[in-house]
């Protein structure tokens, strides 16, 4: 049986993860870009989409934290999965081409009914709310998660969505986390983070000053977590 983790009583702000920790994509991206290829012409087993995407989607990042500073911004997440597009079809599809299945699949996931809430977080938040705590989001996206979140309950009911590209920083730069605390006008001591990350959502805003929770939907063993005791498989673990 798993041990309820419970909430220190001084948190006053709890911040969700969005993308793997409250909303997933539905269908699965492998199947979504594997159909949109298909439509052009292009097959490509889903196994190898989703390598060329998880390689891209790395080297991306990296390219944020090495040249970047972090820094972000609407014009920078269209240019990084424009990008990974690219990766995934570019060596089949010819740049107008590419152009036309990179607009398709950006509206795509703009759109709310092509991500569902998992079932374990309408609960949690409810609970959170009875308790009287404030309730945000906080991810790396772009300004199609406003339209995304505004589509999906309970999620709709936030009360602050913090995007990178509007905050101007990704995850996990410290001034991402400053941020949210100046706008709720909290300490960190005062603010929770929640999220499937471990560096974003867990190393980087405990070293903020915040606390912070992994939840590991998979079971998977983070080898440079020293809060093993604190890692959780669902919101249902938390009291």
């Amino acid at each position: 049986m798993s041990v309820l983790i419970q909430l220190p009583s001084t948190i006053r702000g709890v911040v969700f993860d969005a993308v793997g920790t409250i909303i997933r994509p539905e269908p699965q991206l492998a199947v979504v870009y594997q159909e949109c290829g298909r439509s052009f012409g292009v097959e490509l087993p889903q196994a190898e989409i989703l390598a060329r995407f998880l390689a891209e989607f790395r080297r991306e990042d990296e390219r944020d934290r090495a040249e970047l500073d972090w820094n972000d911004s609407d014009a920078r997440e269209a240019a990084r999965w424009r990008a990974i597009v690219a990766a995934v079809f570019g060596d089949r599809l010819a740049p107008p081409l590419l152009d036309e299945a990179f607009a398709r699949l950006w509206m795509h996931y703009s759109r709310p009914e092509s991500w569902r809430v998992y079932d374990d977080v309408a609960p949690l938040w409810e609970r959170l709310r009875h308790r009287g705590l404030r309730i945000g989001i906080g991810s790396n996206y772009d300004s199609r998660l406003l339209s995304v979140v505004a589509g999906l309950e309970p999620l709709a009911r936030h009360e602050g969505l913090f995007i990178s590209s509007l905050v101007g920083t990704r995850k996990p730069g410290e001034a991402f986390y400053r941020h949210i605390a100046t706008e709720w006008s909290m300490a960190p001591a005062e603010l929770a983070f929640l999220g499937d990350d471990w560096e974003n959502d867990v190393a980087a805003p405990r070293a903020a000053g915040w606390h912070a929770w992994h939840l590991n939907r998979h079971g998977e063993k983070i080898a440079t977590s020293p809060f093993t005791a604190e890692n959780i498989n669902s919101f249902a673990e938390l009291a």
